[in-house]
């Protein structure tokens, strides 16, 4: 949190409408690996626009089963944390291009979804 206020993002709490959602999400339990995916899609609901981010244990762990829910922008894993603001504003730049006046467009930007994970 403290890298999006350093930033110039400022915390709102979740039931509030936000530009971004991060959901850090754990895999200990079949339940907890339940809740992670209700709220990624819960979180959606609130802003369409918004810009959803999946981290943590259960992005990294289950990766192909939440690229198959849509409104997930960006997945992480554990390693990638601290570059978080990087992946949120290279998103939100993309997603400018993609809105930009097209008569005026040469050449294009394909968006897709984010999956860094580093080997260890």
């Amino acid at each position: 949190m403290q890298e999006f206020l350093n930033s110039g993002y400022e915390a709102v709490n979740f039931d509030e409408k936000a530009d971004v959602y991060i959901v850090n999400t754990c895999t200990v339990t079949n339940m907890s690996d339940r809740k992670s995916r209700q709220i990624l899609r819960r979180a959606k609901q609130k802003n369409k626009n918004s810009i959803l981010v999946a981290i943590g244990c259960y992005a990294q762990t289950n990766k192909k089963l939440l690229e198959e829910i849509k409104d997930i922008d960006i997945i992480l894993g554990n390693n990638e944390k601290k570059d978080i603001i990087k992946y949120v504003e290279s998103f939100k730049n993309a997603r400018q291009e993609e809105v930009s006046d097209i008569s005026k467009k040469t050449d294009y930007l394909e968006t897709r979804k984010y999956n860094i994970y580093r080997k260890n």
